[in-house]
């Protein structure tokens, strides 16, 4: 499903969005203009869906449950913050 280049870019991506929701709280999700918050949003869709992929399908996890879960629990304060950007398919909706 994934090229091997697909996934060093998703890896990598994986690991920025680590460090960028680390520590945020509340007020920083709800300070993000609705452009900033469908772009973190869709980057956090894509990298969550990988991982599943990755957990589900392969069964073959490449990042730990806690980080798996600071990844959805920041997509979940980010919609919440900003319901505009929820999409039918985001991992939340399920």
């Amino acid at each position: 499903m994934y090229t091997k280049q697909e996934e060093r870019e998703l890896q990598k991506l994986t690991d920025e969005l680590l460090k960028l929701v680390e520590g945020k709280d509340k007020s920083y999700w709800k300070s993000l203009s609705t452009k900033e918050a469908e772009e973190i949003a869709e980057k956090l869709r894509r990298v969550i869906r990988y991982h599943d992929y990755k957990y589900y399908v392969q069964a073959n996890p490449v990042i730990s449950d806690y980080q798996y879960d600071k990844l959805f629990h920041a997509l979940e304060r980010l919609e919440k913050a900003h319901p505009e950007v929820i999409t039918p398919d985001s991992p939340t909706q399920r």
